[in-house]
């Protein structure tokens, strides 16, 4: 199956600090066409497609420590427009990359 795909024009990136309580990594894009996401800490994230009061560790999308990442396109069938909230069972830093068009 072909999956056409838009080149993104526009990066962003940004580090986000995550615990136990869900933070906003990235705000809703109808714009966006990529996302990256990778734990630089000791413990995992995890990753939740909404909002970020449901966002908890040991839900959601499991990143591992030290370096695990995460990635969203649609070439590979897991892009997500809306609000994407992280947690992790320790405080952890979150590297975040997002391509858009606008």
């Amino acid at each position: 199956m072909f999956v056409k795909t838009e080149p993104y024009r526009s990066v962003s990136s940004t580090e986000i600090t995550t615990g136990s309580t869900g933070v906003v990594a990235l705000a809703a894009n109808r714009f966006r066409k990529y996302a990256l996401f990778i734990v630089d800490g000791a413990a995992p994230a995890y990753l939740w497609l909404g909002n970020s009061s449901e966002a908890a560790a040991n839900k959601g999308i499991r990143i591992n420590a030290n370096g695990g990442s995460y990635e969203m396109s649609m070439g590979l069938g897991n892009l997500w427009a809306g609000v994407v909230a992280a947690a992790s069972t320790a405080v952890n830093t979150l590297l975040v990359l997002e391509g858009y068009t606008t």
